[in-house]
């Protein structure tokens, strides 16, 4: 089960008590990723943080601008997965899928699918509670935007990510400009690309989640689709 021992502020001590195990490995068979792979013809991966790149993150500056608070309890992705899916009209039918098998949604964040923030990476992610307790990202992209990403939208994003945008200098601030342009191409190209195979408009994208948010509202549970947009630079 995740927990964060005690209420200490150091990293490094709360890190070595992250789980390492696949909590997918002791729940429901339902949820494991070749299951879903298996049903709706997608691809699914998992993945554990590192315990330098969880340190990483919980010190990350452009979340500390917003967040002065955020440290290491408050990460959700120590251990995530995804599931590449064809078809974001699959998505409800997933995430059904996923709850039935015991997992409860903290929270979901389908908003960066038609808003995406500042490098134009489109994502659907939910936070998940495991029913041994364990957090975990569970997210969901599509092929054109997963392939746009290895192609080079990543490294542009991770050229930058650890930088204090407020502290860089004319000629940084420069080529940090240039790659967000590079890497809005790149994607938004890829998203063309999505809706061009699949014969979808955004209209429909929207459609779809507005059923998996009503359905989620249902059950209470947090959700960014619709919301007020959050600051850029993330």
């Amino acid at each position: 089960m995740a927990y964060w021992p005690g209420t200490f502020h150091d990293g490094p001590r709360i890190v070595c008590a992250l789980p390492v195990t696949s909590p997918v490995t002791v729940c429901d068979p339902r949820a494991r990723p070749e299951r879903i792979d298996e049903t709706f013809g997608s691809k699914s991966g998992d993945n554990v943080k590192a315990p330098e790149k969880i340190l990483e993150k919980a010190k990350r500056p452009s979340i500390l601008e917003r967040k002065p608070w955020h440290d290491v309890e408050h990460i959700r992705d120590s251990y995530r997965f995804k599931t590449v899916i064809e078809d974001l009209k699959q998505l409800p039918a997933i995430i059904k899928m996923v709850q039935d098998a015991g997992f409860s949604i903290i929270k979901q964040d389908t908003k960066k699918l038609l808003a995406p923030e500042a490098w134009g990476w489109r994502i659907a992610v939910f936070d998940l509670r495991a029913p041994n307790g364990q957090l975990i990202e569970f997210y969901q992209p599509v092929p054109e935007l997963e392939a746009a990403k290895k192609s080079g939208g990543h490294h542009l994003f991770e050229r930058w990510r650890n930088k204090k945008l407020s502290a860089l200098t004319p000629e940084e601030l420069h080529a940090y400009q240039a790659d967000l342009q590079k890497s809005n191409d790149l994607y938004n190209n890829g998203w063309k690309t999505y809706l061009s195979r699949t014969g979808l408009d955004e209209s429909d994208v929207r459609a779809s989640l507005a059923q998996l948010s009503a359905s989620e509202g249902e059950a209470g549970v947090k959700s960014s689709f619709m919301s007020s947009p959050v600051p850029q630079g993330t």
